[in-house]
Parts: C-alpha cells; structure tokens; sequence
C-alpha cells in the first residue's frame, strides 16, 4: 500500500492541491478561506480568556508570552487534525464513482485530500509567524520545524482517515459522530486551556492522545524556540507510523467489501 502512494504521489499532490483551490472556485475571497475561519476561532476564544475569563499570558518567569500566541499554536494543529478526520472519512463515499471505475487503490484518495488539509495547514501556520511579532514573538530558526512537524501530524491524519473513510463505507453514521467525538476529543487536552490546571495525577493520561505530542511538539518550537525533546519526537513518529500502518492496512483489507458496498 505504501509502495502505491509513492508510486502516485505526483497525481495525490497535484489532486490535493488542486481540491484545495477548487472548494474556494467562485468566492470572493478564493483561497483566504482556507484559513479565515481558524483566525475567527481563535479571535472568539481568545476574547473569551483574555476578557471575559482573564489569561493574558502563559509561562511563568522571564518566558511568559501571549495567550493568544499559546491558543493559536495549539488550535491550528488541532483544527487541521479534525479536519483530517472529517474530510478523510468522507473520502471513500465521495469518490466512489472512480473507485468502481479505476483500480486505484483507496488510500490514494484519502492520501489526495490529506495533502489539501495540509496545505491549508502550512498556510495558516504562514499566517501565524507572520502575526507573531506584534504579541512579541519575533521569529527564529527553530520556527522551521514546523514544517517537519506538519508533514507528521499528517501522517497521523492520513492514518487514521484511512481508517475512518473506511467505517464510513459500511456505516454511514461515522460521519454524523465524528463531530461529537471531535467536540469531547478537543477538551481532552490542553488546545484551549493550559495543562498546568489539570492535577499532576492526571497529566499521564494526555500520553495516551495520539494528539497530545504533537501539540507539545508545535508550542516548544513556536512559543519557547527550542528543538521538542526526544521523547515528544519519538511519540509524534511513532503514534504517524503505527496509524499510518493500520489505516493503509485495515483499507487492503476490506478493499473488495468497500467496492460492493459503494
């Protein structure tokens, strides 16, 4: 299955960017959608914390920066996740007019829309830097491995869209639940509020969020300049390769049973 995605990686990259484009063909402000409903989320959620519930900054010490800063680096990633997840789960369904045609395997059209939910990513990311320093945070040559890291919490997207494009096929109720696991799964760590408030008895649980390392992952580099430990780098690969490995699987797997039931 791997071997197919690199074999068609011209035509998943090309298609990737191209639906990106496409989803905006015909609006005003074309492609600026792909990341203006992020930059309202965080406006509201930062009004929220910043005046109706105080958090001017985050850290403590000499290290403290915006809140605003904290909440952008860790809803961006977040928002990109659920929409590898929502998108890649509808990816079977939408595209079953060419899977009953071409022998293309199915990881391929979830890997084509992976790739547009991460260009939207790298844009608002783009957006972010480009902000950064009027909240004080000017940029830095660690901010570059966001662009590794990005590529990785793809994979974990990719991985498990796989995996739900796949349920999906067989029950159509996966979709409509997506959105209510997605709302309970956010508050499941720390995107919106700091890990500091939650009781030391509890924090070990964030390691069993697929999601957790990598929001570590973007706030070490983009807020505190330095390279994530080896631990956070070890859990973002190893959690991208094992969904990676299961979701390309479990579609080989079930790729006659996908067929007849599209």
């Amino acid at each position: 299955m791997i071997k197919d995605l690199w074999i068609h990686r011209k035509y998943i990259i090309v298609n990737g960017i191209n639906g990106l484009l496409g989803r905006y063909r015909g609006t005003a402000l074309g492609w600026v959608w792909a990341f203006l409903p992020s930059l309202a989320l965080i406006g509201i959620y930062g009004i929220v914390f910043s005046k109706i519930m105080p958090v001017h900054r985050v850290g403590t010490g000499p290290m403290t920066v915006s809140f605003g800063l904290y909440l952008a680096s860790g809803l961006l990633p977040w928002l990109a996740f659920s929409e590898f997840l929502v998108r890649g789960s509808q990816t079977l369904v939408e595209a079953a007019a060419y899977l009953k045609k071409m022998p293309t395997k199915e990881a391929v059209f979830v890997a084509q829309t992976s790739v547009g939910v991460l260009a939207s990513l790298a844009i608002s990311l783009f957006i972010m830097c480009l902000i950064a320093p009027f909240f004080g945070n000017y940029p830095q040559p660690a901010w570059l491995l966001m662009l590794p890291l990005a590529l990785l919490l793809g994979g974990l997207g990719f991985g498990i869209g796989c995996i739900l494009a796949g349920l999906n096929v067989f029950f159509r109720d996966v979709g409509q639940a997506l959105g209510i696991i997605l709302q309970i799964w956010m508050w499941s760590v720390p995107v919106v509020y700091v890990e500091e408030i939650v009781p030391n008895s509890f924090r070990y649980l964030f390691w069993l969020n697929p999601i957790y390392p990598f929001l570590v992952g973007f706030r070490e580099v983009f807020l505190d300049n330095q390279l994530p430990s080896a631990i956070i780098w070890g859990a973002m690969v190893g959690w991208s390769v094992l969904f990676i490995l299961l979701g390309t699987g479990f579609l080989h797997l079930l790729r006659g049973e996908i067929r007849d039931a599209l």
